[in-house]
């Protein structure tokens, strides 16, 4: 019997695929990665890669690396704006390298470190984490108890709100917490499969009915 939830999330197959698919994407990303660091050095005028401080593992912090996208009047561990990916503190450039999700690339070498999934919870700044408790207590104690794995970097969350326009209304940050709950609760190696291989499209827009990408 296969596994599932927590069990299959700390297990050698999660790893493995871990490993398998940032290998191969830092490999084929490769000429992506150095043209979106190039945009962002150029756009932004700073250092074009950076950390941010996000909850792990048992509410372990870690660094996350990131193409940096936002101006310098912007510290580095701020709340993400209300707008999300289409944040408009961000040039149309740089929202370019939001959307496609280059900007958090990087993050597969957090994967390879053993920081993150390459498919899990979404891993959140504390400031965020704040602000969701204030939403509904309640569901967020439920959400920090399921958020005893390390956090991925796309899944069913992920892409949900990649289509949001504002990502802190209380109905999105509920659903939110409540996709993050399903997701630990049913994580399996065919739904991680089914996830990796929508999240390109999803990304491009070609899927659009979210309820496809959850199942």
């Amino acid at each position: 019997m296969s596994r599932k939830g927590p069990e299959y999330i700390r297990g050698e197959s999660k790893r493995a695929l871990d490993l398998g698919v940032a290998a191969a994407s830092l490999l084929l990303l490769s000429p992506a990665l150095v043209t979106g660091v190039a945009i962002s050095a150029y756009d932004t005028r700073m250092t074009p890669i950076f950390t941010q401080p996000r909850r792990g593992k048992a509410g372990k912090t870690f660094d996350a690396i990131k193409i940096r996208t936002m101006p310098g009047d912007v510290k580095d561990n701020v709340m993400q704006g209300t707008q999300g990916t289409f944040d408009n503190r961000a040039s149309n450039i740089c929202k370019l390298l939001r959307r496609s999700g280059l900007d958090e690339m990087p993050q597969l070498w957090n994967v390879i470190r053993g920081d993150m999934h390459v498919i899990g919870i979404r891993p959140m700044l504390q400031d965020d984490l704040n602000r969701w408790q204030d939403v509904d207590g309640s569901l967020f104690a439920d959400y920090i108890e399921a958020y005893d794995v390390c956090p991925g970097l796309t899944g069913p969350d992920q892409l949900y709100r990649k289509r949001q326009k504002d990502c802190n209304s209380p109905n999105v940050i509920k659903h939110s917490m409540r996709l993050g709950i399903d997701y630990v609760e049913n994580a399996s190696l065919v739904r991680d499969v089914r996830i990796l291989a929508q999240t390109v499209p999803a990304i491009l827009g070609i899927i659009s009915p979210f309820d496809q990408i959850a199942s």
